[in-house]
């Protein structure tokens, strides 16, 4: 019979591991560079927003699991601004700076509202399979932002693709495949799903789609 907790813990680690080594190697090359700075916080938030999912989903005290989710909600706001400023201002050299003020205002919002408000999780409720959150009202503000985020990002990096050349499409492919499967899996599992059958049982499988990110 599969240990699907084994499994879980295994590819945590996993994601742990090649994210700080990818981290290291990065931002060492050169720390003054403002992509390899924001490609490390990116990296960063998104190991944080996987291991307090982990440890949410997995803790059967309710307070520890609501702190854990509250943490894991605030981590994914932290990346979405890291992301955003990675991949669209030091990746593509774009400018937008009212989108970018906007994103940062609103993602810094979230972050403050999921850590010391009720506003984006209540608390949570423990079945059989794991912990299951109750949701405040701003978490459809916040999936809304999220889902807007996501959406610019893969938005611009696809239009931007097909003005590259062939030798810089062949530089970024694998690059934009990646991000372009972890969006996809996060849309699905941790927005989608939920809001079809009114639970988070699945929205681990959206979290650990960060190893095609990496």
């Amino acid at each position: 019979m599969i240990d699907v907790d084994l499994i879980e813990k295994i590819v945590v680690v996993l994601i742990n591991c090649f994210g700080v080594w990818l981290t290291f190697w990065v931002y060492s090359s050169d720390k003054k560079e403002k992509l390899n700075q924001w490609f490390a916080a990116m990296t960063f938030f998104v190991m944080l927003w996987v291991d307090f999912a982990f440890l949410g989903y997995g803790t059967k005290e309710k307070f520890l699991s609501t702190i854990f989710y509250r943490l894991n909600f605030c981590s994914v706001a932290l990346f979405l601004i890291a992301a955003f400023y990675f991949y669209i201002i030091y990746f593509l050299k774009e400018e937008y700076k009212i989108l970018r003020k906007f994103i940062l205002f609103f993602g810094l919002g979230f972050a403050f509202l999921s850590i010391f408000t009720n506003s984006i999780i209540k608390g949570v409720v423990i079945q059989s399979w794991g912990a299951e959150i109750i949701f405040g009202p701003g978490n459809v503000l916040f999936n809304l932002y999220s889902l807007f985020v996501a959406l610019i990002v893969i938005g611009l990096l696809i239009k931007k693709y097909f003005q590259f050349s062939e030798s810089q499409r062949l530089k970024v492919q694998y690059f934009l495949i990646g991000t372009f499967l972890f969006v996809l899996f996060n849309i699905i599992f941790n927005i989608i799903v939920p809001s079809i059958t009114g639970t988070v049982a699945y929205q681990h499988f959206g979290d650990y789609s960060a190893i095609f990110l990496l």
